[in-house]
């Protein structure tokens, strides 16, 4: 659960977002983050399998901004907290993808 005060850095809403995705530990994947420009630059979630999958899960700059300007408030709580929950079920399908095969 986001709370005040909260970090909104891409790395900050990417950790939240693996830790809430709940995947057990024995699963056979592999989660990172990761950033295609310098900082956050095109931020993503990594879900990889060492059998060759790999998907990327970038985290939204236009969300992030939004939360930022929110900042505290319920309102931008309530922002950051659909953003991780958002970002956690997309953790939770590319895993059931990754373990499909």
């Amino acid at each position: 659960m986001i709370s005040s005060p909260f970090n909104t850095s891409a790395s900050n809403f990417g950790n939240a977002a693996m830790q809430t995705s709940d995947v057990p530990w024995d699963t056979p994947v592999k989660m990172r983050l990761g950033a295609d420009g310098p900082g956050e630059t095109g931020a993503y979630i990594e879900v990889s399998t060492t059998r060759g999958f790999a998907k990327r899960i970038p985290i939204d700059e236009a969300r992030l901004s939004e939360c930022r300007q929110e900042q505290d408030g319920a309102a931008g709580i309530a922002l950051c907290q659909q953003l991780v929950d958002d970002l956690a079920a997309r953790i939770k399908t590319a895993v059931a993808e990754a373990v499909r095969g």
